[in-house]
């Protein structure tokens, strides 16, 4: 008999989580495509590929879809046998509620091992592949309106507005160098050689008084400039960890150990971060189970659903803001990523169990 209702329980639940979880993939890939519709599909990508990479893109997601989704499910599950008072018959036959829950304290372990498999093997593999539909993408895109204007930053507060920019000879087109508000240069193309600036059919302008601008120089032949050079700025690209395994973590934090930087810590820290995240689903199962079972003929799922809301958003905010302590130093990883888990998880399987054997 424990059997069948086992069966039965799980059955319900995994349909009404599967299509929870559905709904939100189909609302996220609807959503993604409409506002990236330019980027990634042009008429010249080809469907599979992309939908090869927004399958791609959802296992990066699966970390926070999951255990919304599961949470949705199981009071949906539960509210609806408590509605037509089938656990009530199964607790007035002596199952302890322990028992009629297990099938649902199982499938949430399930999950956390599958995300820990997400992490460990799924995602790292995707990275190759999302990146190249997005080079493929972009080197699709249509070119930029010729007319648009370009400029670069020179030393000494002046600045350089140009048409365009060929790499192959790399020389600026249409190029105007403002040196002062009042001054500025005009060069049919312009190139840097040895740290000067060289410029072709160069003419120099002025602002007078009454704010008319008068030629007062013309070249013909190149003239060369011992003043400024580009400031070239070095862009740095932003740590990303999303992609890197628990191995892959690991062996950074090997390699930077003696380093100690601030790129160490934010290995150490995202490391011990993505192997709690995980547990969120046990978590939350061991937090809102029993209360769900609780019999009330006027109780609405609302009110239920709006609590595991709010407590889903605060743990998230809470982990955010504790594990970016811990990239400062300011608190252990193992503390910063464990001690939400150890807060709430101690306490509620305490009490889970106390309450189901009593």
């Amino acid at each position: 008999m424990h059997l069948i209702y086992q069966r039965y329980l799980l059955k319900s639940f995994i349909t009404r989580f599967l299509i929870i979880l559905t709904l939100f993939v189909m609302f996220y890939l609807l959503l993604d495509f409409a506002l990236n519709i330019r980027a990634n599909w042009n008429g010249k990508s080809a469907f599979f590929e992309m939908l090869k990479y927004y399958l791609l893109e959802i296992l990066l997601k699966l970390e926070l879809l999951i255990p919304l989704c599961f949470i949705l499910a199981m009071i949906q599950t539960i509210y609806y046998l408590n509605y037509g008072q089938e656990l009530i018959a199964f607790q007035a036959c002596g199952i302890p509620r322990q028992l009629l829950l297990k099938p649902i304290a199982t499938f949430a372990w399930i999950l956390t091992l599958f995300l820990f498999l997400n992490t460990q093997i799924l995602i790292p593999k995707s990275k190759a592949l999302a990146t190249e539909f997005k080079k493929t993408a972009k080197k699709k895109r249509p070119k930029k309106d010729p007319h648009v204007l370009f400029h670069r930053y020179l030393n000494e507060d002046s600045i350089l507005i140009y048409g365009s920019y060929q790499v192959s000879t790399e020389r600026f087109e249409d190029v105007f160098w403002i040196k002062t508000p009042q001054l500025f240069w005009h060069f049919e193309s312009l190139d840097f050689q040895d740290g000067k600036m060289v410029g072709y059919e160069a003419q120099l302008f002025q602002r007078d008084e009454s704010h008319g601008i008068q030629l007062i120089e013309e070249h013909n032949k190149k003239i060369l400039f011992e003043m400024p050079i580009l400031q070239h700025e070095e862009k740095k690209e932003p740590l990303s960890f999303e992609f890197l395994s628990f191995t892959q973590l690991l062996m950074k934090q090997i390699q930077d150990f003696e380093k100690h930087t601030l790129h160490y810590n934010q290995l150490q820290s995202r490391f011990w971060h993505k192997m709690a995240l995980p547990f969120f689903t046990p978590l939350l199962f061991y937090l809102f189970a029993l209360p769900c079972t609780r019999y009330n003929r006027y109780r609405k799922t609302t009110g239920m659903i709006a609590l595991a809301l709010i407590f889903f958003v605060g743990f998230f905010t809470l982990l955010n803001a504790l594990s970016i302590l811990s990239e400062h130093h300011i608190l252990s990883p193992i503390v910063a990523s464990f001690g939400p888990f150890m807060l709430f998880g101690i306490p509620s399987l305490f009490f889970y169990h106390k309450a189901s054997n009593g």
